[in-house]
């Protein structure tokens, strides 16, 4: 994770938290989407300055307007008794972790990027006055009491008090400063994207990001590239994804014009070898596949994509 992050440090430990009582909370923007990346935020400052810092307005960053919003992150950056802490988790690393052969679930990364979040306000390199922490308060994800039995697993039963709740965004300021640090950086990140493959040139126009919004949707079927699907903006382990690669698929096999339609785009189908012994209980092919007999002579048919543009297979005797 970089130093800084669009203008502010993703890790700020403010002189007036050092070696006294602080208190944190912790929420989230971006959990939903099928697009970006799902960012957690820690907020925190003395529990001595608590009554005077929430009179500052915070509030739940959903019930505020963009302006409000950049307004209040303003002044709480400014402010010389807050701190807080950013976790970014990528698109590509939730398509990457949830998309494993184990699975790793979005509950389970949203418990060890909470757990990085704290660990480090109490931890900072080259600090050696540590703040002491009180209170956490958390907006919950899943079951508050096993959110509750991971945290203390991975930072000890002495960290401090954690209450975990829904709705926690709306009930404790403290997470509602972490909730508008949250989606102000994720808001940010999204704005300022840049295509990182080669040769993309996709627009931005997708909308709210959300598989329930029509315009994302129809912005998913435009940026569908034939071989490789989506940018790494894209989260491929959505069934909104996966389903619309699952019609492209489709779609590019019955299309001789190999275009776009509204029900679906233009994924190549990918067929696995292991695809041809689905039934077989032992693996990804027949054990008889290693020694030359069985099924190992079966061809398989080439995708549409390859045939269209006669692309041929090559071996290492074409290259002698």
């Amino acid at each position: 994770m970089s130093e800084k992050l669009y203008g502010w440090k993703t890790v700020h430990v403010p002189e007036s938290c050092k070696g006294v009582d602080i208190v944190i909370g912790v929420d989230e923007a971006g959990r939903g989407p099928v697009l970006g990346p799902l960012v957690y935020a820690a907020a925190f400052w003395p529990v001595s300055e608590n009554a005077e810092i929430i009179k500052m307005g915070f509030d739940d960053s959903k019930q505020l307007k963009e302006g409000e919003r950049d307004k209040l992150l303003a002044q709480l950056i400014g402010h010389p008794s807050i701190g807080w802490v950013i976790e970014e988790i990528t698109a590509e690393s939730v398509s990457e972790e949830m998309l494993r052969s184990t699975p790793i679930s979005l509950n389970v990364l949203s418990y060890d990027a909470v757990i990085r979040a704290l660990r480090t306000i109490v931890t900072p390199i080259g600090l050696e006055n540590p703040p002491i922490v009180t209170d956490v308060f958390i907006d919950t994800v899943g079951d508050p009491d096993y959110y509750k039995s991971r945290l203390i697993a991975g930072l000890g039963a002495d960290y401090g008090n954690f209450t975990i709740e829904k709705k926690a965004d709306s009930k404790f300021k403290v997470v509602s400063a972490a909730s508008i640090v949250a989606k102000v950086t994720r808001d940010t990140i999204i704005r300022n994207w840049q295509w990182k493959e080669a040769g993309i040139t996709n627009d931005k126009s997708f909308g709210s990001g959300y598989p329930s919004d029509d315009v994302c949707v129809q912005w998913l079927l435009r940026s569908q590239q034939p071989l490789f699907g989506y940018p790494n903006l894209v989260r491929f382990s959505w069934g909104t994804t996966k389903e619309l690669l699952s019609k492209g698929s489709s779609h590019s096999k019955n299309n001789s014009n190999n275009t776009k339609s509204s029900s679906g785009g233009s994924a190549v189908s990918v067929q696995w070898l292991c695809d041809e012994e689905e039934n077989d209980t032992a693996g990804c092919a027949n054990i008889s596949s290693f020694f030359g007999t069985g099924n190992a002579t079966k061809k398989q048919k080439r995708s549409h994509f390859f045939t269209k543009r006669k692309i041929q297979r090559l071996s290492r005797s074409s290259f002698q």
